[in-house]
């Protein structure tokens, strides 16, 4: 889930292609190295905020009101903050859209565990608040990779008054599992993309010595 957004220079006049390319390029790549490290950070603070907010659901159905008033805000605020703060009316905005993002992660967390155990329609946002603050607690633990082990550990705890000790662990080693298989397949699909759109290599003919 991250991009750089690079600003492209069109460039007329007599001068060859292949230097305006280069000079183009030299040109943008501060420009998106800067992007880059800003983007990054938040995009990571707003994945976790909205995370933050949809553990309100572990209280179950009684959490989604207060789901819908802390979006509300964040809405508010954003359009009522100057867009000379752009950094942080960005930030707002990345974390409503990131709202969209939690709510899938949560109900694909709720249909694996659909899929190994019996899990009412009603426990629908207790699974997604659990997952949430789950991978928020492993994104805080920096020691483990990913929040391997600790994400886990906490959805077990989390989900101990509804799954069984062991069914709890099967559903959380199942959702590892089907993220990882996910990521890795959104990574093959975007490297072969990359490798498509890469210009061919110009071939240099060397003349033959006599």
């Amino acid at each position: 889930m991250r991009a750089a957004m690079m600003s492209t220079t069109v460039v007329s006049g007599c001068a060859p292609h292949s230097v305006v390319r280069n000079a183009a390029s030299n040109a943008n790549a501060p420009i998106a190295s800067n992007t880059a490290a800003t983007s990054l950070p938040i995009e990571l603070g707003a994945s976790a905020a909205a995370a933050a907010a949809f553990a309100l659901l572990l209280v179950g159905w009684w959490g989604v009101p207060g789901l819908v008033v802390v979006f509300a805000m964040l809405v508010l605020v954003e359009r009522m903050i100057g867009r000379d703060r752009l950094l942080l009316r960005t930030g707002l905005r990345a974390t409503v859209l990131y709202g969209a993002v939690w709510l899938l992660f949560g109900t694909s967390f709720w249909l694996t565990a659909r899929a190994f155990v019996h899990v009412p329609d009603g426990d629908i946002p207790r699974y997604v608040g659990a997952f949430a603050l789950a991978w928020l607690i492993g994104l805080v633990a920096i020691y483990a990779p990913g929040g391997l082990g600790v994400r886990e550990a906490v959805l077990v705890g989390l989900l101990h008054g509804k799954l069984r000790s062991g069914d709890a662990l099967v559903v959380a080693a199942a959702s590892r599992g089907v993220l990882t298989f996910v990521d890795l397949a959104a990574a093959a699909a975007g490297l072969a993309v990359l490798r498509r759109r890469r210009p061919p290599t110009p071939s240099v003919s060397v003349p033959p010595t006599r």
